[in-house]
């Protein structure tokens, strides 16, 4: 939804460098499309490797250092 927003908001717009779509850098996009399809695979395939208990190891851990993050940023403002 973002990238049709942003592809049509200034299609228009000269001042932009290089190959771009809207505000879109359509090299950067393409990168991004393309490492996020093959670390998918990579994830898919270390999920299937992992048991159960480590996977959920790994969440909360990621959870909490999420929160930490959170109420760090709650308590400097």
């Amino acid at each position: 939804m973002g990238t049709i927003v942003l592809t049509s908001a200034s299609s228009l717009r000269a001042h932009l460098p290089g190959p771009h779509l809207g505000y879109v850098y359509l090299p950067a996009f393409a990168a991004l499309a393309v490492g996020s399809v093959l670390m998918a695979l990579v994830g898919a395939r270390l999920a299937h490797r992992s048991g159960a208990k480590v996977l959920r190891r790994i969440f909360a851990g990621m959870m909490a250092v999420m929160v930490v993050k959170f109420v760090v940023g709650l308590v400097s403002i």
